[in-house]
């Protein structure tokens, strides 16, 4: 904060003393999940982790023997659920109440962030763009992408990995980002430093930039957001003002030159001119051209990054776990004897690389607590109360270490997802899928071509490649350090806390 911000400084603190002492007095007859023993007033503040949170909140539960605990941390409520089941009853079977998403004035209002509908609150302006991204990429017809997938991995992804493997992380993304901008707006990108890819990481850069935690003031003080740009202090509204054109150009950008594309006769088909094409011509044309680039955006911004990680997981599994390679690799060299390469029909008869893929999603969720959920009404459940405004979270990364279901769960062993004799086992109750993208009615809407691009792009590794661990330049072999963090939940943990605290 600024010398000019820390005027506020006792303010916050009176504010902070009378809202806790308020919210100290309310009590209900039925108890809170359990969790950490409370202090006096902050509650459990000083146990939120500032990393290893997925671990940490996993750690509550076998402490407390529940599958459900709450924190509460300056009288804000957070409740993790760290148990499938309870995970099916509380966002699946309760959706009606647990299917809303926080805002916040720095990210939604200042920088224009409401159009994203992964993080929009609950109801219409929700459903029409989920609705708009359903009618292009239903589940049920994925010869809507599964060619583009399978063209570019061999086209793009496979020879860049020859001829510079060292860069891998690097091709990886170009590839989920080009793929992306073909399938969401029908346009090729270049081989190398494509310039519609760098717009879109500029973008999706200054989005995750404005989860940093405690940096906008006005997300704990909403009011802050009619104070003038030029006033001492306000800071704040030139970056948000700065990366909103950023977000603007990146939405608009693409979107026109999807449309131009079109125009002329040389777009690809893609969700762009399929739903340019389906526009109701009586209705308002702005207002669904907004929620087609709006979608699109979004498809763009949330797939590139989850797909990319689950490949690079797939690339550390193969170094630590090279028996499992072997396996996947003997499997396809039985089946693809001609030298071909591998097909989406060929699927059913390469079942331990979709095991191994299902085994990449769990072993190593890319977004292991998802996007908080916000209860909108208070809730009961298995005897206990969770408040309404409570901040409620899905901990895949506890659900994918569920010893019951995934004995040994640290090791990568694709064989829990088949039968003894090496087939898919149609009974399997431990799908990673119920849980790595989230849960009810805000569950990823494009899994489906996740988890198709995973499978292609593994599949065509294990057929052209051997992944094996570094050497030095005395050929000694490098043993690759694993230590994954996701610090963008730690964002909304205490950004939360004070937002809602101070809210009106």
């Amino acid at each position: 904060m600024s010398l000019s911000q820390l005027g506020l400084f006792p303010l916050t603190v009176a504010v902070l003393v009378v809202s806790l002492l308020v919210r100290s007095k309310k009590k209900n007859a039925l108890p809170l999940p359990p969790g950490p023993k409370k202090l006096p007033l902050i509650g459990n503040l000083l146990d939120l982790p500032l990393e290893n949170f997925p671990q940490t909140y996993a750690h509550w539960s076998k402490m407390t023997g529940s599958g459900i605990v709450h924190a509460d941390a300056l009288g804000k409520n957070f409740v993790i659920i760290n148990d499938s089941n309870i995970a099916y009853d509380l966002f699946e079977k309760r959706g009606h109440i647990y299917s809303c998403r926080p805002q916040f004035p720095f990210l939604h209002e200042l920088m224009g962030m409401s159009c994203i509908f992964a993080v929009m609150p609950y109801g219409d302006e929700w459903k029409d763009h989920r609705r708009t991204f359903v009618q292009y990429f239903p589940q049920s017809n994925p010869t809507i992408h599964q060619p583009k997938e399978a063209q570019l991995v061999r086209t793009q992804l496979l020879p860049h990995l020859l001829d510079s493997p060292e860069k891998f992380m690097g091709h990886i993304r170009h590839f989920t980002g080009g793929l992306l901008i073909q399938l969401a707006y029908g346009m090729n990108t270049m081989p190398a430093n494509d310039p519609w890819i760098q717009l879109a990481e500029q973008a999706m850069l200054a989005s995750a930039s404005a989860a940093v935690p405690g940096k906008w003031l006005v997300d704990i003080f909403p009011s802050l957001k009619h104070v003038p740009e030029w006033f001492p202090g306000a800071g704040f509204k030139t970056q948000a003002r700065e990366w909103k054109d950023l977000w603007t150009k990146f939405r608009t950008k693409f979107f026109l030159a999807g449309e131009e594309n079109i125009a002329k006769g040389c777009g690809q088909k893609s969700f762009l001119s399929s739903s340019l094409d389906h526009i109701d011509e009586k209705g308002d044309i702005k207002a669904q051209k907004n929620v087609i680039q709006d979608t699109a955006a979004t498809f763009l911004a949330a797939g590139a990054d989850t797909t990319g990680a689950t490949i690079v997981n797939f690339i550390l599994a193969m170094t630590l776990f090279p028996e499992v390679q072997t396996k996947a690799q003997a499997e396809i060299d039985a089946l693809l004897d001609n030298g071909r390469l591998p097909e989406f029909a060929d699927m059913e008869s390469l079942p331990y690389v979709t095991a191994l893929t299902k085994e990449v999603l769990r072993w190593q969720p890319a977004n292991p607590l998802g996007i908080p959920h916000l209860l909108t009404k208070d809730d009961t459940y298995n005897g206990y109360h969770i408040p309404k405004g409570s901040f409620v979270i899905g901990n895949g990364w506890a659900m994918s270490r569920d010893e019951h279901r995934y004995p040994e769960p640290d090791l990568f062993e694709p064989e829990r997802y088949l039968t003894p004799d090496g087939k898919l086992d149609p009974d399997c109750t431990c799908d990673p899928e119920t849980f790595v993208f989230g849960f009810g009615r805000r569950k990823c809407v494009g899994s489906h071509i996740g988890v198709s691009t995973a499978w292609m792009t593994i599949a065509s590794i294990l057929a052209t490649f051997k992944i094996s661990k570094a050497k030095d330049e005395f050929g000694n072999v490098i043993e690759p350090v694993v230590d994954f963090r996701s610090s963008a939940i730690v964002a909304y943990v205490y950004l939360f806390c004070f937002t809602y605290l101070f809210q009106p």
